[in-house]
Order: C-alpha cells, then sequence, then structure tokens
C-alpha cells in the first residue's frame, strides 16, 4: 500500500501494461525458441551424416550448416576448394577412390577426424591439417614422407591400420607432442631412431613386418600398451618402458622377452612359441591371453594374481582344484570340452564363457555360486536340471542342440539378460522367469509360437529373427510397454 501510494491511477496502469507486455515477450520467446530448438534438433538428426557422391551436391546442400559427418562415397575424387566444407563439420570419411591433393584451408577448424579413406597418396603440407584434429587414418595406399610440423599438436591419435604401403622412414619431429596412440599398419620396417616417437606416447602398435631389435631408450618412457606384430627378437626387460601395462606379443614371437622385471605390467598375450613359465609372472599381472596353440596343463596355485585368463583354442586340459583361486574372468577356447567337477570352479568366477565344442553336462556345484554372466557354446546340446544354474546369474547366453523344451526350473530367478543361440525349441509358459527384461531368440527359432506367458511381464525389449513366422507370435501376449525388435540374426 505504502507503494502504490506514490502513483497516480495513469501511472499504475501504464505500469502494468508494461509488466504484461514484459511477461508476454517472455512467453512467446520462450515459445520461440523452443520451436527453433525442436526445428534445429529435426533438421541436426536428418542431416547430421551425409553421403557426398560429387562436391556439387555438397556445395548446394540446402541444411549444409547442419552437417557434422561427411562420407564421400562411390568414385568421388574431386578437387576441393576453401568453403567447400562447412564450419561445423567434425568428421570426414573420404571414401574409397580419393585422391586428390588437399590444399590449405580447405578442412574447417571444426574437424575432429579425418579419414583418409582406401587411394589417398599424396603429400600433406604444413598448414593443411586444422588445428583441432584429433584423430587421423591414413589410407591403404598412403606412403608419403610425413613432414616435420604438417601434423597438428592437437592430434592424439594416428592410425595406419592394415596399410600394406607405408614404409616411409618417419623422422624426428613428425609426430606431433600430443600423440598418445600410434598403429604403424601392416608394412613399416624401419627401425626407430631414438627420439622419434614422442615423449607423450602411450599405445604403441608395431606393424607386422617390424623386426628389428629394440634397444633401451627406442621407446619413450611413457608407453603403457604395447603390441609387437610379426616380431620375432629377444628383448631384455631393461630394454622396455617401465611404464608398459599391456604387452601383446606376436603370434609368431618364438624368442624371449624377460617379463618378470616388468613391475606395472597387468595384461599379457603371448605368442603360439612362447615357453611359459609362470613362475616369471610378476605379481601385478592380472590379465592373461594365452596362444592359439597353447594346450598345456594349468597347476594349482601358479596363477594367484591373476583375475581374468583367456585360453586358445586348442587348449584342452583337465582343470584341477583350486587351479583358478583368483580367476574372476575365465574365457575357454573353440576346442576345450574337459567335463568339470564340482567345486573345481572357485566361487568368486563371475563371467565364464564356453567355446564351440564345449558339450559336457553340468553336475550339481559345477558351476561357482558367484556367476552374474554364463555363455554356453554352439555345440552345447545337454539336457540342464533345474537348479543347475546358479542363481546369482544375471546375463545368460544359452543354447541347446538337441531340440529339448526350455521348461520352468531350468533358468534362474536372478535372470536379467536372456540370449538363445542356435536354440530351437518350444518356450514352455513361466519358464523364461520374471524379471528377466531383456529377451533375444536365435535365428534358428523360427517354427515355435509365441503365446501367453511365455514373455515375463519384466521383459521391455524382445528381439526375434526376421526369418521368424509372424503368424506364430500373439502381439497380446507381450507385456505393456515391451519393445519388439525384428533383426536379422547371425548366429
Amino acid at each position: 500500500m505504502v507503494v502504490l501510494s506514490k502513483y497516480n491511477e495513469f501511472t499504475i496502469i501504464n505500469q502494468l501494461n508494461d509488466d504484461n507486455s514484459i511477461l508476454f515477450f517472455k512467453i512467446w520467446r520462450n515459445i520461440v525458441l523452443k520451436k527453433k530448438i525442436w526445428q534445429d534438433a529435426i533438421l541436426i538428426s536428418k542431416y547430421d551424416i551425409q553421403n557426398i557422391k560429387e562436391i556439387k551436391q555438397l556445395r548446394e546442400h540446402k541444411y549444409r550448416e547442419y552437417i557434422r559427418t561427411i562420407k564421400f562415397v562411390d568414385h568421388f575424387n574431386d578437387l576441393l576448394e576453401e568453403g567447400d566444407i562447412p564450419n561445423n563439420v567434425s568428421t570426414i570419411d573420404f571414401g574409397v577412390a580419393f585422391d586428390t591433393r588437399i590444399s590449405a584451408r580447405v578442412l574447417p577448424n571444426s574437424l575432429t577426424t579425418l579419414d583418409l579413406g582406401i587411394q589417398f597418396n599424396q603429400s600433406i603440407d604444413c598448414g593443411v591439417l586444422p588445428k583441432n584434429l584429433k584423430n587421423i587414418y591414413f589410407s591403404h595406399l598412403f606412403n608419403k614422407p610425413i613432414l616435420v610440423n604438417s601434423i597438428p599438436n592437437s592430434v592424439k591419435l594416428i592410425d595406419f591400420r592394415n596399410s600394406p604401403s607405408f614404409n616411409t622412414e618417419i623422422k624426428i619431429g613428425s609426430l606431433p607432442n600430443s600423440l598418445t596412440s600410434l598403429n604403424l599398419g601392416y608394412k613399416y620396417n624401419i627401425k626407430f631412431k631414438e627420439g622419434v616417437l614422442p615423449n607423450s606416447l602411450k599405445k604403441l602398435i608395431i606393424s607386422e613386418n617390424y623386426n628389428f631389435p629394440i634397444k633401451k631408450g627406442d621407446l619413450p618412457n611413457s608407453i603403457t600398451s604395447l603390441t609387437l606384430g610379426n616380431y620375432d627378437q629377444n628383448i631384455k626387460s631393461d630394454e622396455l618402458p617401465e611404464s608398459l601395462k599391456v604387452l601383446i606379443m606376436g603370434p609368431l614371437q618364438t624368442k624371449q622377452i624377460e617379463i618378470s622385471n616388468l613391475k606395472y605390467i597387468e595384461k599379457l598375450t603371448l605368442s603360439d612359441y612362447y615357453d611359459v613359465q609362470y613362475k616369471d609372472f610378476p605379481k601385478s599381472l592380472k590379465i592373461l591371453n594365452l596362444a592359439y596353440k597353447y594346450n598345456k596343463p594349468i597347476l594349482p596355485n601358479s596363477i594367484d594374481n591373476i583375475t581374468e585368463i583367456t585360453f586358445g583354442s586348442e587348449f584342452n586340459q583337465p582343470i584341477e582344484l583350486s587351479t583358478f583361486k583368483s580367476i574372476k574372468k575365465l574365457v575357454f577356447g573353440a576346442r576345450f570340452n574337459q567335463e568339470l567337477k564340482p567345486y573345481t570352479l572357485n566361487d568368486g568366477i563371475e563371467s565364464l564363457s564356453f567355446g564351440y565344442f564345449y558339450n559336457k553336462k553340468f553336475q550339481s556345484n559345477s558351476l561357482p555360486s558367484t556367476l552374474t554372466y554364463l555363455k554356453l557354446g554352439r555345440e552345447f546340446n545337454q539336457i540342464v536340471e533345474p537348479g543347475i544354474f546358479p542363481n546369482s546369474i544375471k546375463h545368460l547366453i544359452y543354447s541347446n542342440l538337441n531340440k529339448s523344451p526350455l521348461t520352468i526350473g531350468i533358468l534362474p530367478s536372478s535372470l536379467e539378460t536372456l540370449e538363445f543361440l542356435f536354440f530351437n525349441a518350444p518356450i514352455e509358459p513361466f519358464s523364461i522367469p520374471n524379471g528377466c527384461k531383456k529377451i533375444i531368440l536365435s535365428s534358428q527359432f523360427q517354427n515355435h509360437s509365441i503365446s501367453n506367458n511365455v514373455i515375463p511381464n519384466t521383459c521391455t525389449e524382445l528381439t526375434i529373427s526376421e526369418l521368424y513366422k509372424r503368424e506364430l507370435l500373439d502381439l497380446n501376449s507381450l507385456p505393456k510397454g515391451c519393445k519388439l525388435l525384428y533383426a536379422l540374426l547371425i548366429n
């Protein structure tokens, strides 16, 4: 009342009109902004990724400002000029045919990922690559010198993929100091000189052909992951960076690598010919991938520190009690087909995968009570008795070639994700427990009906094969809110 008494009637009415105008403008502006945002979102979704066959298509594109990713397709090999590529594009893939020189200022500063495709084999001058570029994938045919300072200091990844061509010497200063990941492709076989690889490098994949002895100082101490391709030279532990956490040997490695003194190694992949001495494994080792041909027994208590182990395809040895005391993830290869006696696999294993040929009947307590993930192999055709699968399993990949029906009690009540692999048998009502949210039926499942209570009420996503006879599916039997997907499933 005190404030209003200061204004006459005219002033108060004008003030109210002004306030209403401001309020109306704010509401109107919000509506317009929301509409604009919605329209932009639709346009971004529609034009975010564009396949370009010829440069005219890009130059005359009505909504070019909404393009974020350009894929040059078919036989695109047009000369690009400044302004052809919109300033908001972040990813470019030059496709299979592009082999035209790129001039400065053609690539926009918004570009973060550049894929030079298949054919590109042109020199890249200084100033061509934009200053915000993060990732470069060189073409399969690229074999030009990398000029000093031609790659900006923003680049973190350089990848020659499986290039059969690149074998040009990399000189000191050619690689940027920002680089963290380098894949040298297939052919590169020029000895590293000290200082060529920047001190920022963390991941190095040596080419399949590289076979020069690695000496102390050749590799920077920053490297944490090293892949050796077909490298076959003796390496002493002091010749490898102390920072190394991941070492992947090539399949043909016959020479020995001293690994006992690699204090920080956490992941190790061995070659087919490596003489495994478990006593030499450092205590830091957590993940072990054994070679394709490895087929020797693993003695109890020999791998106490390891938490994940993956066997190669040829491994088929009996498993002794307490072999895997510390293991949390266990992956058997294709040929493993040994019976697992009760309590052979220790509690503590959370993830267990069987290979292609595994086909042994599970006994009571042969599977750990701590399992949350279980994958059965393609050839598995044993009848599983109720109670065999522990109630801890949340994700099950289930296979059954004997075509016996899935009945109540086989699947654990803890199940959340169920994938059928090579499964073509009836599914009885209520056999898939309530609580299961995601179900994927195999491509072989084509001739059995899906009726009431086959799919639990908790299922939110059901994927079936495009080959499934749709007249066998009772849509009314699916839970309310369940998303139905048809997919070209390949098992």
